[in-house]
């Protein structure tokens, strides 16, 4: 802390800076660099904590047999020490907290502190404690954020007069919001509650529903113990309430504590839609667990041998290349061959984890477990059928042959423009009472179009003759770069992979090609030539390397930290592949860049059509 100064004030009077002030207490809690310094702090304190922990000195409390033990606790600016009360353990706290206040210059404030005791603490004890310590006043019977410290197995009277006071409030505030005109008049309701807290997609206004709202963000506790078991939260937790049956398993006890009763609750929710995504299979049991779509939970069904029960998936896998064993498969699962074809494991054995369907990215957010509880598709009927087309696709599709006339200044297909006005219009005419004529209508539209069309003007992208080295990331220097593309037949799920490796000079270097039959998706063939390219660049020895794709989707996925579902045993591949070199980077350039790529994997494609 002797490195850190404070900042200094000077004031400015007649455009002229006079004096200087030197704040004599240092850093403030509203200073910017605050919250880092706090940081920096609260870690030396943890880190006091760990030491006395190992050393046996203050070894801290667990809450069951197999949990981890505990010392301390931080939350923003407030700590929490567990210790045993006798002298040692106290001892170990008070020269902990005074190595704290000479290293930070920060003094812990006793009148503000307070200890709490097991019920059955005898009163002697406490009072030894509480000496020792300099700290009088015994907490338990305060609030914390609003809520009670301390609170037992009946709730209800704590939180009644919370949430009758709450539910008071919102009722009132939405009735003066919707229909009171004045704060002092009551009107009547002329639309109902239900029509409120309907969702948009029913034509409602989408108001949440606060008690589903709430379920979903229990979920997301539920999430992060299933998706990071090695975590403290995890540990504990499973180590309290799990003994016996595993956590997407285990049933409520009666003696289960306020808390761990919600988390089950977002627990129970989180199972309608989560699914195992398969990396080396070796966790994943086959007739047990949802493995077999990545759109919907989904695990086999039928009669199975007595000694078959408990096959993994990597029972699938050929144990050499980690490929699928279609023998085996066509053996104990036939009718789910083309599902598990279609399914990508992890080449590299990366472990098998859990993806929430519900979402892109398979990871678990409030929004999509609220969307789970309540939102539903609806398609609304735009009514919009042209006299010479039987249905929208085929006037859509109509469209795109027809050509505008001028002075309309717009050169693309006017018809989504249109439809855009049309949908808009509609909005306005329920939810506003706002009627438009036809002329207003295509008049939007036709604005519209034309503001678009000179936004894709203003940022033309390079001529197709132009070098693919235009495109250059900073901090490249020295190093390989290769282009990667994928031809994908949705016809059949073949995809033919195509990557080129490069010099500055834009020599070829090198360049590889790869098929891979049963590809569901573009994004997935494009995952696979990444993938493969990156595999070829270890055995041809090269450490510096930047990587390109045309697919901005996959550049995102890779360069996040987050591995959706379909792609799961790839994009975890990648990750891996990633730490073998000296220096990696991924970046995104547009198609007619990448010509080269393309042309070597669509090449494959058209040769293996042909034979």
């Amino acid at each position: 802390m002797q490195c850190v100064w404070s900042v200094s004030y000077s004031f400015l009077v007649n455009d002229s800076v006079h004096g200087r002030i030197i704040p004599s207490r240092g850093i403030r809690q509203g200073d910017p660099l605050s919250p880092y310094i706090f940081i920096l702090c609260g870690e030396v304190l943890s880190g006091l904590c760990r030491r006395a922990q190992r050393s046996g000195h203050m070894s801290g409390l667990r809450v069951a047999t197999p949990a981890p033990r505990l010392n301390h606790l931080l939350f923003a600016d407030d700590t929490m020490f567990f210790l045993d009360t006798d002298e040692r353990s106290c001892a170990a706290l008070v020269d902990i907290l005074h190595q704290y206040r000479v290293s930070s210059g920060q003094l812990i404030n006793a009148a503000k502190s307070s200890i709490s005791f097991s019920a059955r603490t005898p009163q002697a004890i406490r009072q030894r404690v509480k000496q020792y310590l300099g700290i009088e006043q015994e907490g338990g019977v305060g609030k914390y954020l609003g809520l009670p410290e301390h609170f037992g197995r009946r709730k209800k009277d704590l939180f009644t007069n919370i949430v009758d006071r709450i539910r008071q409030k919102a009722v009132s505030w939405a009735s003066r919001f919707w229909w009171d005109a004045e704060p002092d008049k009551k009107k009547m309701c002329w639309v109902a509650w239900e029509v409120i807290t309907t969702p948009k997609a029913a034509g409602g206004l989408g108001v949440r529903d606060i008690q589903a709202f709430n379920t979903a963000l229990l979920a997301k506790q539920a999430w992060r113990i299933v998706s990071k078991p090695d975590c403290l939260l995890s540990k504990i937790l499973r180590a309290k309430y799990c003994s016996k049956a595993p956590f997407l398993q285990v049933e409520s006890p009666k003696t289960a504590s306020h808390g761990w009763r919600g988390i089950l609750k977002g627990r129970n929710l989180l199972l309608t839609n989560l699914s195992k995504v398969i990396g080396d299979g070796e966790s994943t049991r086959i007739w047990k667990d949802p493995w077999l779509r990545m759109t919907t939970p989904m695990r086999p069904i039928g009669p199975v041998c007595e000694e078959n029960q408990d096959l993994v998936v990597a029972d699938l896998l050929c144990r050499g290349s980690r490929e699928w064993n279609v023998t085996r498969i066509v053996s104990l699962l036939p009718q789910y061959l083309p599902n598990i074809m279609s399914i990508k494991p992890s080449v590299l054995g990366a472990p098998d984890s859990f993806g929430w369907l519900a979402s892109k990215s398979g990871n678990y957010t409030a929004k999509s477990g609220f969307t789970r509880q309540i939102w539903t598709a609806h398609c609304w009927k735009l009514n919009f059928n042209p006299s010479d087309c039987a249905s929208f696709s085929e006037a859509f599709m109509a469209s795109t042959r027809q050509i505008n006339l001028p002075p309309l200044g717009v050169t693309g297909n006017l018809f989504p423009w249109l439809c855009w006005g049309i949908w808009t219009a509609r909005n306005y005419h329920i939810f506003e009472n706002r009627a438009s004529l036809p002329v207003d209508i295509t008049s939007r539209s036709i604005k519209n179009a034309r503001e678009w069309t000179e936004a894709q003007l203003s940022s033309p992208t390079p001529p197709l003759g132009q070098s693919q080295m235009n495109i250059i990331p900073a901090g490249t220097t020295g190093m390989i770069f290769c282009c990667s593309d994928a031809a994908w037949q949705a016809t059949t799920n073949r995809a033919d992979c195509g990557w080129i490796f490069t010099d500055h000079q834009d020599e070829r270097l090198l360049q590889g090609t790869a098929t891979f039959d049963h590809t569901v998706s573009p994004l997935m063939a494009e995952a696979l030539a990444v993938r493969s390219a990156l595999l070829h660049a270890l055995e041809a020895g090269y450490s510096r390397i930047c990587l390109k794709s045309d697919c901005q989707a996959l550049v995102a996925i890779i360069t996040s930290t987050y591995h959706p579902t379909e792609l799961y045993g790839i994009t975890r591949d990648i990750e891996h592949l990633s730490l073998s070199f000296d220096c990696i980077v991924f970046t995104f350039i547009p198609r007619n860049l990448n010509v080269m790529a393309d042309s070597l994997a669509k090449s494959v494609l058209y040769l293996a059509t042909a034979n």
